[in-house]
């Protein structure tokens, strides 16, 4: 992802539900149950990093951050950490 220039949205340990399902800080992984149906905790740790993304898609969109192409573009003037920094200390 690092190639691409992706941003990487990881949850840390942000939430209780994510101890509880077994997480780490990376992200959210599982195993589903032999029936194919998630738990509530499961689900409740979905919506959780969904939710996270959202927010900071959110945060990037609200702070006018040029689009990721813009941003690693060969000749870029943005410092691409300078500028989400700045878009998160404006927006905590």
């Amino acid at each position: 992802m690092f190639h691409w220039g992706s941003l990487i949205v990881p949850t840390g340990y942000t939430h209780p539900v994510l101890r509880r399902i077994g997480g780490n800080p990376y992200g959210l992984s599982l195993t589903a149950p032999d029936s194919g149906r998630l738990t509530a905790d499961q689900i409740e740790a979905a919506r959780f990093v969904g939710g996270r993304i959202a927010r900071m898609a959110a945060r990037y969109v609200a702070a006018g951050l040029p689009s990721a192409r813009e941003l690693w573009a060969p000749g870029a003037r943005t410092d691409p950490a300078a500028a989400l920094a700045a878009a998160d200390s404006r927006h905590a």
